[in-house]
């Protein structure tokens, strides 16, 4: 999940050094683990994702169900989106929000990000073409037409998204379930908010893509 607060310093501002590609098609998997094992500059000893990979582990809830209108939860459904995306994040997720609550969130992730602007080999880009470039491998690809890309996949998501078949809010779900990608939304010390997977479902097929998740842990 997206920083509450973006930290434009840290998140933003080296998207387009150039750092080591991280190939956003490839999968990676939670380990079910119940803390991180890594060196953490925090004082949290690593429990909370900062300056570590700790946000990635299997988290353990008391709850055993949840209603499609806590907004403590983020509800996915496996899927394939209508529309081919390049560069918007949550586009090129395989994850479908679930409930009106979750299909919000995405809603400001994606307007979120967008808000932010950076020059870039003489152009002004938005925030979404700047994560893309850094975590896409784009950075030799002609810029104008990632700007015109990024314009037309913001309308073809929000589209998708205002179309999307969505769970009653007054219906519930067992945590332990194979229909629904759940993941647990809780706020750190630092102001982040975390997602971390509920159930070995999510655990299983969670994606690393960063519609969602853990810019606070990179």
């Amino acid at each position: 999940m997206i920083n509450k607060r973006i930290n434009s310093d840290r998140i933003f501002n080296p998207i387009l050094n150039n750092h080591k590609r991280i190939n956003l098609n490839n999968k990676n998997k939670y380990e079910n683990i119940s803390s991180c094992k890594c060196n953490s500059t925090c004082s949290c000893n690593g429990n909370c994702g900062k300056s570590c990979k700790c946000t990635k582990f299997y988290a353990e809830d008391d709850d055993k169900l949840v209603f499609f209108n806590d907004d403590s939860y983020a509800v996915y459904r496996l899927g394939e989106w209508r529309n081919k995306y390049k560069l918007n994040l949550l586009g090129i997720d395989n994850e479908i929000p679930a409930t009106q609550i979750t299909k919000n969130q995405s809603l400001n992730i994606i307007d979120e990000i967008r808000k932010y602007n950076f020059n870039f080999k003489g152009f002004r880009i938005n925030g979404m073409v700047g994560l893309a470039i850094r975590f896409n491998g784009l950075q030799n690809e002609d810029v104008s037409e990632l700007i015109d890309t990024e314009e037309k996949e913001y309308y073809n998501i929000k589209n998708e998204l205002n179309k999307l078949k969505l769970e009653n809010p007054s219906d519930f779900i067992e945590i332990n379930n194979e229909k629904f990608l759940i993941y647990k939304l809780k706020e750190n010390c630092h102001g982040a908010i975390l997602s971390k997977p509920v159930n070995e479902f999510t655990r299983k097929y969670s994606t690393v893509y960063l519609s969602k998740i853990k810019l606070s842990g990179i």
